[in-house]
């Protein structure tokens, strides 16, 4: 149910503004030419560009992305988001269930 999906912020960053969706979640803004922070998490994320267009690498695999497009983040692989053009990338996970049975941890930065 879309209503409990865990909504995952790319990085905390001045740069970034949030679209509120008609339900009270975010939808944050990538702005061209960001680079977000290195990020890695025990939760499977999937991605659905709502706007923009740009590209991911996901561990050592890049993969471009155009509105519409979905795809997904497996867990514990490093991601990172390269915007083309302004983008608004909605997300959700697993994370929720993963924090419950207290499975869920998270490395942000390189390495």
């Amino acid at each position: 149910m879309l209503s409990q999906c865990w909504i995952k912020r790319i990085q905390i960053d001045p740069r970034i503004v949030a679209r509120e969706l008609p339900d009270g979640r975010l939808l944050p803004e990538m702005p061209k030419g960001f680079e977000s922070e290195a990020y890695r998490s025990t939760d499977a994320t999937l991605f659905s560009v709502a706007e923009g267009g740009g590209c991911s690498k996901v561990d050592n695999t890049m993969i471009d992305w155009q509105r519409r497009d979905t795809f997904v983040e497996p867990g514990w692989m490093q991601v990172r988001h390269y915007p083309a053009e302004d983008s608004f990338l909605f997300s959700f996970s697993n994370r929720p269930v993963q924090e419950k049975l207290g499975l869920w941890r998270e490395f942000r930065g390189e390495g």
